[in-house]
C-alpha cells in the first residue's frame, strides 16, 4: 500500500543533476545530461532549462526545450547544441509550478564550456573489463575528451568491420556484411571522472547482459568526439566465465502427487519457471488393493516413494547454481509441505543431490571414407559416449572454423555454410552395449564438384542437457579427399556423324569461295 504525504519534510525529496560540468565543441551536440528524482511525482513535473552568465537563447538550443517527468518517472535526459556565436556559461534548471517548493535542488546549474571547432580525433587512453560473469560483461573505455563510443558485440570469428559500419548498423545490412550470428550494436556517451589531480579521464561504460556462458566473444568499438572526428575500429576479445551444471535431487513423498502441483510449489520456492525442472522418475506408491489386515494397511501407509528431479541451468541468465536452488528447497521444506502435504518434511533433499557432469567426448577412431564418387562422399564415424558428432566439408585451403562454428554450420567468419556441406549425427549408446563393441554411423556430403580437393572436419560433444561440452580445437579430426573425375563417353553414332560432317563442311566452304 502507499501512504500519501501531503507535505514532505524539507529537503526530503530532491532533484539531482548528473554532472556539474559539460564540455562540447562549437556547432556540436552535447552528450546527454541526466536529471533524476529521488522520489517520483504523482502528477507531471516540469523542469525549465535556460542559459545564464550570459543568457544565450538564440545560440544555445536545448533538446527537449523543457524536461517533463510523467507520474512514476525518476530519470530523464536532455542535450544541448551550440551555434556560431555561443560562448561558455551556465545552464540553469528550475522546477515549475506546484513542485517548486517541494523538490529541493542541491545544484541548479551546470557549467558548460564551448571548445573551438575540433578537427583532431580523440585519443583512446585505456580500455578494460570492469566486471565479468557467466552471462554479463561490464566494460570501461577512457578517452582524452568527451566522446561517443559506438560498439558491435558479436561472436569470435567475425571479420573486423569498418568504423562506418560500427557507427551505423544499417550499413552492414546494405553492404551485406552482417553475419549469421549475434550482432549487438549501440553507442554510449562518456562521463567525466577525475582520476588524478592534474588530469580528467572521460570514461564510457558499456554493459552487456544475456550473454552465453563459457563462450568466446569479440567487441569492436569506435571512439568519436562531439565534432564527429573518430578513430579506427578497436578490437577486444573476451570469454565469459565457466558454465553451471544441472543439479539432480530427490524428494520423498508419503503418497502419489499431481506433478504440476509439485512443480508449481518448487517454482514458488525457487522463483524458477516450470521448464527449468525435469522429472526423471515419479514411481507410483506401492499398494495392495485387496489388503484388509491392519498390519498390512499400516505398513502400506508408512511406505514412501522418491521422485527423482533435475534443475537445469539457464545458460544466458545470471542466476544461482542449480545446486544452490536445491539447498534453498531444503531450507523451505515447511513451505513445500504447506503447498504439497504429501512431501516428507524430515527428508533432506540435499543428502543425495549432486551436479550432473559428463566425461569429455572422444572419437573411437579417426573418421574414414567408405564411399566416394564425383559428387558425393560418405564417412564412417564413431563416438565413444552419448552425444552428437558434427561434420563440415570445405574446399581445400579454406580457413578452418572453430568447434562452436562447426556445431552451428558456420564458416570461419560466422556465415552459414551451404546445407549440403554440413551434417550431424546423434549417438545413443545402449546401457547393455558391450564396451568392446563400437557404435558407428555414416555421414554423407553431397553436391560436391568433381576432381576437386576438399578438407573435411569432424568434432563432437557430450550429452549434457544444457550447453553440452564441445571438444576443443586440438581434438578436431581432419580428412582430405579428392573427388573422382567426371568421364564423358561419346557414342559411336555421334562419332560417325561427326566424320560425315567434316567433308560436307569443307565442300560448302569451297563453294562459297568460288561464288565470291
Amino acid at each position: 500500500f502507499f501512504t500519501l504525504q501531503d507535505r514532505p519534510l524539507f529537503k526530503e525529496m530532491k532533484l539531482l543533476v548528473g554532472t556539474t560540468i559539460s564540455r562540447t565543441a562549437l556547432r556540436a551536440m552535447s552528450l546527454p545530461i541526466t536529471i533524476s528524482l529521488t522520489n517520483p511525482a504523482s502528477t507531471p513535473l516540469t523542469v525549465n532549462l535556460y542559459t545564464d552568465k550570459p543568457a544565450q537563447p538564440n545560440v544555445v538550443q536545448f533538446f527537449p526545450q523543457t524536461v517533463t517527468f510523467k507520474p512514476g518517472e525518476t530519470s530523464k535526459n536532455f542535450t544541448y547544441q551550440t551555434m556560431t556565436g555561443a560562448v561558455s556559461g551556465l545552464i540553469m534548471l528550475s522546477v515549475d509550478g506546484y513542485y517548486k517548493t517541494i523538490y529541493y535542488v542541491p545544484n541548479n546549474n551546470i557549467t558548460f564550456e564551448i571548445l573551438d571547432i575540433d578537427t583532431t580525433p580523440p585519443q583512446l587512453l585505456n580500455y578494460y573489463i570492469v566486471d565479468l560473469g557467466r552471462t554479463y560483461m561490464y566494460f570501461r573505455v577512457s578517452a582524452s575528451e568527451s566522446s561517443w563510443v559506438s560498439y558491435l558485440l558479436t561472436l569470435r570469428g567475425t571479420v573486423t568491420p569498418s568504423p562506418e559500419e560500427v557507427r551505423n548498423s544499417t550499413l552492414r545490412v546494405i553492404k551485406r556484411t552482417k553475419t549469421d550470428v549475434l550482432e549487438l550494436q549501440g553507442r554510449n556517451g562518456s562521463n567525466q571522472t577525475q582520476v588524478t589531480k592534474t588530469f580528467i579521464y572521460y570514461d564510457t561504460f558499456l554493459s552487456f547482459t544475456g550473454l552465453e556462458e563459457q563462450t568466446d566473444y569479440i567487441l569492436f568499438f569506435v571512439l568519436e568526439d562531439l565534432s564527429g572526428n573518430y578513430i579506427t575500429t578497436t578490437t577486444f576479445n573476451f570469454t565469459t566465465l565457466a558454465k553451471y551444471y544441472p543439479a539432480r535431487f530427490n524428494i520423498m513423498l508419503k503418497d502419489n502427487v499431481n506433478i504440476p502441483d509439485l512443480i508449481r510449489a518448487l517454482g514458488l520456492i525457487t522463483g524458477l519457471t516450470a521448464n527449468r525442472f525435469v522429472i526423471n522418475s515419479a514411481p507410483p506408491k506401492f499398494t495392495i488393493p485387496e489388503a484388509t489386515e491392519p498390519e498390512v494397511l499400516n505398513y502400506l501407509a508408512n511406505e514412501t516413494v522418491l521422485y527423482d528431479l533435475t534443475i537445469l541451468p539457464n545458460k544466458t541468465a545470471d542466476d544461482k547454481r542449480p545446486i544452490e536452488y536445491v539447498n534453498l528447497i531444503r531450507k523451505s521444506m515447511t513451505l513445500l509441505v504447506n503447498e504439497v502435504p504429501q512431501v516428507v518434511s524430515t527428508y533432506n533433499v540435499l543428502s543425495a543431490a549432486y551436479e550432473i557432469t559428463a566425461f569429455n567426448q572422444l572419437f573411437n577412431y579417426a573418421p574414414y571414407v567408405i564411399a566416394l564418387n564425383e559428387y558425393t562422399v560418405s564417412f564412417n564415424v564413431s563416438l565413444k559416449r552419448n552425444g552428437t558428432l558434427f561434420g563440415i566439408i570445405m574446399l581445400q585451403g579454406s580457413p578452418r572454423p572453430n568447434p562452436r562454428q562447426m556445431k552451428y554450420g558456420l564458416n570461419s567468419t560466422n556465415y552459414y555454410l551451404n546445407k549440403d556441406t554440413w551434417a550431424y549425427v546423434k549417438f545413443e549408446i545402449p546401457f547393455t552395449n558391450d564396451e568392446s563393441s563400437v557404435i558407428y554411423q555414416v555421414i554423407t556430403f553431397t553436391s560436391l564438384m568433381d576432381n576437386t580437393l576438399y578438407d573435411v572436419y569432424f568434432v563432437g560433444e557430450n550429452d549434457l542437457p544444457v550447453n553440452p561440452d564441445l571438444m576443443d580445437e586440438s581434438q578436431i579430426q581432419k580428412v582430405t579427399i579428392l573427388t573422382q573425375r567426371e568421364i564423358f563417353v561419346i557414342s559411336e553414332d555421334y562419332k560417325y556423324q561427326s566424320r560425315l560432317d567434316i567433308p560436307i563442311a569443307i565442300i560448302f566452304t569451297l563453294l562459297l569461295c568460288l561464288l565470291n
